[in-house]
């Protein structure tokens, strides 16, 4: 058989179509296998958007097959393989996982094949991950994007518009968003924030939870901020000052005009000198 590479550049030069004959079932799974190669055309040019042409664009999976796919994605092999390494090529199995999880949750709010429940066991799994997960790399020299927290964004997105997740769901998922953009590990420099902001953004326009708390929980996290004493090492306020102004103009272009007033008090609170 040939290598998994070669057949997915052969699929990709029949406009993604696959043969009557192909197991799609196998081939999904080698996929899957392979979906943290640090070879970057194979994962992200081939393997992913292979993914999202058959999962999201032109869904050749069936939801049937995906039922049997998103549990492996929250496996110890996959979200959490070797989760709390720094700097090692296991970070891309873990953050092409979270794309995958992503691209199924899109599919989801097209047809309606995940129960609440299943849809929480994802969420919860996506929150550990993003409490746990230490390598927030972007884009990797050689190896190409890892991009943990900004995949972590677009997984979020998705969930926060599933309609079957109420309050307390989109409360935890607040929660993962600004637990992710207050890490202080490294600064975020690769849009991580604008990603963060449209999922913040989808939670917003729900309109299941007030924004006044919402506020409150943003003025809890810049307090927490303010409160911590000055390390140069420490990017916590330098990646959540950002993701306050990201938010403010994503807020401003959707119309939102009377919730950004409370979102610059904030980030001049947290821009203001420390006394």
């Amino acid at each position: 058989m040939l290598p998994l590479k070669t057949r997915l550049q052969t699929l990709r030069e029949r406009d993604f179509s696959i043969p009557a004959d192909l197991n799609r079932v196998s081939l999904l799974n080698e996929m899957l296998e392979n979906i943290g190669s640090p070879d970057s055309e194979l994962r992200d040019d081939l393997i992913y958007t292979c993914l999202y042409e058959w999962i999201a664009y032109k869904p050749l999976f069936s939801v049937e097959e995906l039922q049997e796919t998103w549990p492996l994605l929250l496996d110890p092999r996959h979200l959490f393989f070797h989760i709390g390494e720094e700097g090692t090529d296991t970070v891309f199995t873990r953050s092409f996982s979270v794309l995958a999880l992503a691209l199924i949750i899109y599919r989801h709010r097209e047809e309606a094949f995940l129960s609440k429940q299943n849809l929480q066991r994802i969420l919860d799994a996506l929150c550990r991950f993003i409490y746990e997960e230490r390598d927030l790399r972007g884009y990797v020299p050689g190896p190409g994007w890892a991009h943990a927290m900004a995949h972590s964004a677009d997984a979020l997105d998705e969930l926060a518009q599933c309609a079957e997740l109420d309050e307390s769901d989109l409360l935890q998922i607040l929660a993962a968003i600004l637990a992710g953009m207050s890490r202080p590990q490294a600064p975020f420099v690769q849009r991580e924030d604008e990603r963060m902001a449209t999922a913040f953004v989808s939670l917003v326009e729900r309109n299941r939870v007030p924004f006044e708390e919402i506020s409150a929980h943003l003025a809890e996290t810049v307090e927490v901020l303010r409160e911590k004493p000055f390390d140069p090492r420490n990017f916590s306020a330098w990646n959540f000052r950002n993701f306050l102004r990201a938010l403010y103009f994503r807020l401003s272009r959707a119309g939102r005009v009377d919730n950004t007033a409370e979102i610059r008090k904030l980030e001049d609170a947290l821009n203001a000198p420390r006394s």
